[in-house]
C-alpha cells in the first residue's frame, strides 16, 4: 500500500492548504455542493448542478507536484462492506486532448474497518484512481498503490473526445476498474471488507487552464448481480447483492460452514452449471446468528444447483428455515445427493407468526432420507399451521418428515392421547388427525364437548396394543365411570380394529354423542361389535359404514343396562354393513331405543333388532310375446346358528334381495 503517498498527501492538505478541521465534516448528499470541501488547492471555480460537477483548473506552469492538484473532496459515509461500486462519467473535451500537461480524475479513498474516521486516513489502505492525462499524448492511467505508488498506462482504451463512464468496483478483497464497461485493471487488497470513504474530484495542469465536467459519483454498496467462485465469495455475494438480486456460481463450491443469508433479504442463487458440496455436517444456507434458520422476511430461491452432502449417511440439509415464520424458499431444478433433506423447518410456536412457504419443483433426489422435514410437534407448542409445502415434478422424491399426528387449535402433538388431553381445555375443543394413528392402548374421551375429527384418516391398534381386560381393549371409549360425558363428536374417518380389540367404538354413560361420516371396521377384531351404545344417547349423522368380521356379534348394540340408551339417526343419514350378512344391524336390550332408523334405510324387525329395509319390488315387465315374466323360484330359507354369545339361539332367516337375510322369531340380548 502506498503509505508514503498517504502521508505526503495528508501533510500537504493540512500544512499547505491550512484547512480548519471543521472542513472535514462528513457530507451525506453528493449532489449538494456544500458536501464538497477543498482538497489540496481550491480550483478556480466549482459547482454542482443538475447531477454534474464542473470546475476550472488554473494554469500552473512548472507545478508538476502532488500539491498542484486542484479540486474538492466529499465524504460518502459508506461503511465497510464486502461489496461497493463508485461510478461516474467524465467528459474528455477537445481542449483536454489538444492541451499538453493536463489531467483529471476522481480519487476513491479506500478505508478498511476501523474507528479512526475517514478524515484521518489512518484506516486508508488504497487509492483507487482512473485518470485521464495528456502528457505528450492523451491516454488513461490507473494508480498502482504497491510500494510508493506509480501510474500504469491502460492499453487499448480510447482517449478521444467524448463522455466516458468510469466504474471502480470492490468485491471481497478484489478491486476492479472499468472504462465504458470494459475491464481495464484489477488487483487484490489485503482486506475483504472496505469502504469508499471519500471521493476527490480534481484536475492538474502544469500547462494551460482547462475545465473539468463530471457526473456526480454514485456510490452503491449492493449489486443486482454477482458471481461467486469460492465459499468466501458466495458468502460475500449473498451479503452484498441487492435485495432481489442474483448470485451466480462461477465454479463448484465446497462449504465447510453454511452460507448465512441476511435476515429479511430476498436472494436468488443460480447454479450456472455448478454445485455446492458440503464438507461438514450442517446446511448449505442458514442464518444461525441466534436461533438456527432463515429469519422472517427472508426469501431464498435456488435454481439449478447440485447439492451433495458430506457423507452417504444422509446428514445434511440444503436449507434450514427458522422459527419466526414468514420465510419463502424455492428450490427449482436442483439435485440433492447424500442429504438428509432438501429443506428442514424448525418449530414455530407463535400463533401470530406469518406462514413460511417451501416450494420444491423439478428436482432430483438420490440417497436422500426426506424431501423436507418440519418440526410440527416434536418441540412442545410447535404449530402445524405455519408451514406450507408445494412439491411438483420431482424425481426420486422421498416422503417428508413430520412429527405431529394430531393438532389442537394449530398446535401439533406427537401422540393422539396428548392431543385429546390438551383439547379438553382448548378454545375449540377439537382434535384433528394429520395422519393415520396406531394406538398402543384404548383411547378414552371423557371431556364434555370434545370433537375428534379423523380428517379422512384411520385410527387402528398398533402391534404393541395392550389391555388388562376385555373392556379396556376397545379402540375408542367415550365416557367415564365418574360422570356423564356430554356432547362428544367423532367424525370423518375410519376406526379399524385388530385382533387385539373388542369394540371399535364403545359409548358408555354419555349423552348427546354424535358420530358422523364414519367407517367402523371390525373385520379382524377378536370379539365384540363395531359400535356399542351403553346407557348413552348417540346420534348418527351422514354415513355410517359397518364392516363385520367372523367374530363380530352384530353391527350395533343399544343397551340401557345402567340407564337410558338411545340411538337416533338424523335426516340424511345412511347405514351400510358388510361382512356378516346374517347378523342384525342393530340389537337392543334393557329398553334401548332407536329412532330415525327408517330414514337411514333400516327397519324394525319387531324383536329388538333392526335390519335393512327390503328393496322395493319392481313391477312385472312384459315379455317379448306380451306375456308376464315367469316368477322367480324362491330360494329355501337357510337356518343360521348365530351363537357368538352365551346361550344358543337358532334363527330362521329369509333371503332379501340384495340385503342378506331377515330374521324370524326372537333374538336374545347379545353381549356388550
Amino acid at each position: 500500500m502506498k503509505r508514503k503517498l498517504l502521508t505526503l498527501a495528508l501533510c500537504a492538505a493540512l500544512a499547505l492548504c491550512a484547512l480548519p478541521m471543521a472542513a472535514f465534516a462528513e457530507g451525506k448528499d453528493l449532489n449538494d455542493s456544500g458536501a464538497w470541501i477543498t482538497d489540496r488547492t481550491e480550483p478556480e471555480n466549482f459547482a454542482v448542478e443538475n447531477g454534474r460537477i464542473s470546475f476550472g483548473v488554473a494554469e500552473q506552469p512548472g507545478a508538476d507536484s502532488w500539491y498542484g492538484w486542484q479540486g474538492r473532496k466529499a465524504y460518502t459515509e459508506a461503511g465497510p462492506s464486502s461489496y461497493w461500486k463508485v461510478s461516474y462519467t467524465m467528459d474528455v473535451t477537445e481542449t483536454m486532448t489538444s492541451t499538453d500537461k493536463v489531467n483529471a480524475s476522481v480519487w476513491v479513498q479506500v478505508d478498511k474497518e476501523g474507528g479512526n474516521g475517514a478524515a484521518s486516513q489512518q484506516d486508508t489502505v488504497d487509492w483507487a484512481i482512473v485518470q485521464f492525462i495528456n502528457d505528450g499524448g492523451a491516454k488513461w492511467q490507473a494508480w498502482n498503490s504497491t510500494g510508493s505508488g506509480s501510474w500504469a498506462d491502460l492499453a487499448g482504451v480510447s482517449a478521444a473526445p467524448g463522455s466516458y463512464t468510469i466504474e471502480v468496483e470492490f468485491f471481497n478483497g478484489t478491486l476492479t476498474q472499468y472504462v465504458n464497461g470494459a475491464k481495464v485493471n484489477s488487483y487484490t487488497l489485503s482486506e475483504t471488507k472496505t469502504a469508499p470513504a471519500a471521493l476527490i474530484a480534481q484536475g492538474r495542469s502544469y500547462g494551460a487552464a482547462f475545465e473539468v465536467s463530471l457526473g456526480v459519483p454514485a456510490v452503491a454498496t449492493t449489486a443486482s448481480a454477482l458471481t461467486a467462485n469460492s465459499a468466501e465469495e458466495l458468502q460475500a455475494a449473498v451479503n452484498a447483492v441487492a435485495d432481489g438480486g442474483t448470485v451466480t456460481l462461477g465454479a463448484d463450491i465446497s462449504l465447510a460452514a453454511p452460507v448465512q443469508v441476511p435476515a429479511g433479504k430476498t436472494v436468488i442463487v443460480n447454479g450456472g452449471g455448478h454445485g455446492i458440496a458440503l464438507t461438514a455436517a450442517g446446511a448449505a444456507f442458514n442464518e444461525s446468528a441466534s436461533v438456527e434458520g432463515l429469519k422472517a422476511g427472508t426469501s431464498l430461491t435456488v435454481n439449478n444447483v447440485s447439492f451433495t452432502g458430506h457423507t452417504a449417511g444422509q446428514a445434511d440439509h440444503a436449507v434450514v428455515v427458522g422459527s419466526q415464520g414468514g420465510v419463502n424458499v424455492a428450490l427449482n431444478g436442483c439435485s440433492f445427493t447424500n442429504m438428509y433433506d432438501a429443506v428442514y423447518c424448525n418449530q414455530v410456536t407463535d400463533a401470530a407468526a406469518p406462514v413460511s412457504t417451501v416450494t420444491i419443483s423439478g428436482c432430483t433426489f438420490s440417497n436422500v432420507a426426506h424431501s423436507y422435514g418440519v418440526d410440527d410437534g416434536a418441540t412442545a407448542g410447535a404449530r402445524v399451521d405455519k408451514h406450507a409445502f408445494a412439491l411438483s415434478g420431482n424425481t426420486g422424491e422421498p416422503a417428508p418428515e413430520t412429527f405431529a399426528v394430531a393438532e389442537v387449535d394449530g398446535v401439533g402433538y406427537t401422540s393422539l392421547e396428548a392431543a385429546v388431553a390438551a383439547a379438553a381445555s382448548s378454545a375449540s375443543k377439537t382434535v384433528t388427525l394429520r395422519c393415520d394413528v396406531a394406538l398402543d392402548k384404548m383411547l378414552t374421551i371423557d371431556a364434555d364437548g370434545l370433537v375428534l375429527d379423523l380428517n379422512g384418516k384411520t385410527i387402528t391398534a398398533s402391534d404393541a396394543f395392550q389391555s388388562s381386560y376385555p373392556n379396556d381393549s376397545h379402540l375408542i371409549n367415550i365416557g367415564s365411570e365418574t360422570a356423564t360425558v356430554t356432547g362428544v363428536t367423532v367424525k370423518n374417518g375410519t376406526v379399524r380394529t385388530t385382533a387385539a380389540n373388542k369394540h371399535a367404538v364403545n359409548v358408555y354413560k354419555s349423552a348427546q354423542v354424535t358420530l358422523k361420516d364414519l367407517t367402523l371396521d371390525h373385520t379382524t377384531a377378536s370379539t365384540g361389535a363395531p359400535l356399542v351404545v351403553n346407557s348413552s344417547s348417540v346420534k348418527v349423522e351422514g354415513k355410517l359404514d359397518l364392516k363385520l368380521g367372523s367374530k363380530s356379534w352384530y353391527g350395533i348394540n343399544v343397551d340401557g343396562k345402567y340407564g337410558a340408551a338411545g340411538l337416533d339417526f338424523a335426516a340424511g343419514s345412511a347405514v351400510t354393513m358388510t361382512g356378516r350378512e346374517g347378523l342384525p344391524v342393530i340389537t337392543t336390550g334393557n329398553n334401548g331405543s332407536v329412532t330415525g332408523a327408517e330414514a337411514a334405510g333400516l327397519q324394525d324387525n319387531g324383536d329388538g333388532t333392526f335390519g335393512f329395509k327390503p328393496a322395493p319390488e319392481s313391477p312385472d315387465e312384459p315379455s317379448g310375446n306380451g306375456g308376464s315374466a315367469p316368477a322367480a323360484t324362491p330360494a329355501p330359507a337357510p337356518v343360521l346358528d348365530s351363537t357368538p354369545k352365551t346361550g344358543a339361539v337358532s334363527l330362521s332367516l329369509l333371503p332379501l334381495a340384495g340385503f342378506g337375510f331377515a330374521a324370524l322369531g326372537t333374538v336374545s340380548r347379545k353381549r356388550r
